[in-house]
């Protein structure tokens, strides 16, 4: 959807490793997902990789009990602040992403396009025959809705 409206965008990941803490927040919400649906959605999902082009900016947020420590196996997670400070950065100083083929729309054609390159196209014509008639070769006549006149040669 960004690509297609051009505009700023990134992927937000909250990672959660353990299928377990996913699924004690699920059922400590209200609106929450049944056992199978959850289980389901567990298998199919794929997390996102930055190297995917539509997974660009990825912005990854782990969050973890208070008892962890701040630094892990893997390095450094990014806080809470750090990531709102990324998503802003993202859609404000972020390049927009060009539309592709697929997402562009095609420019629409009025109905009566035909219709009005018809009308102009006789107006000129007349115009151009008509002034024929009076000017002498080398003459710059005027045409209707022309930016520039048109030197007469016959």
């Amino acid at each position: 959807m960004a690509r297609a409206e051009t505009t700023q965008h990134c992927v937000v990941w909250v990672a959660l490793e353990h299928q377990h803490v996913a699924r004690a927040w699920n059922e400590s919400r209200e609106d929450r997902y049944p056992p199978e649906l959850f289980d389901d959605l567990w298998g199919r999902f794929e997390a996102p990789v930055e190297g995917n082009r539509w997974d660009r900016p990825l912005i990854c947020y782990s969050p973890r009990p208070p008892s962890e420590g701040a630094e892990e196996k893997e390095g450094r997670r990014s806080t809470r602040d750090e990531v709102y400070q990324q998503v802003l950065a993202a859609i404000t100083e972020g390049k927009a992403p060009a539309a592709g083929l697929s997402t562009a729309t095609a420019p629409r054609n009025d109905a009566d396009a035909l219709f009005l390159l018809d009308q102009v196209t006789q107006r000129l014509l007349s115009s151009i025959l008509e002034r024929q008639k009076t000017s002498m070769p080398g003459d710059i006549i005027t045409v209707p809705e022309a930016r520039t006149p048109v030197c007469f040669r016959r």
